[in-house]
């Protein structure tokens, strides 16, 4: 699965595209983690979980 939402602290949604690469301040919508953008050339753009 790649997520491309992550959630803002007032529950606003944002894409991938609207943020930079790496550590976010945004939090997954299912499991509430942290999250981290990675974008690279090869690979499609998507969050991970900060562990």
């Amino acid at each position: 699965m790649w997520l491309e939402y992550g959630i803002r602290k007032d529950k606003k949604r944002i894409h991938i595209s609207q943020v930079p690469r790496g550590r976010t301040g945004l939090r997954c919508p299912y499991c509430d983690r942290y999250l981290i953008a990675k974008k690279g050339k090869i690979i499609r753009h998507h969050f991970v979980m900060m562990a």
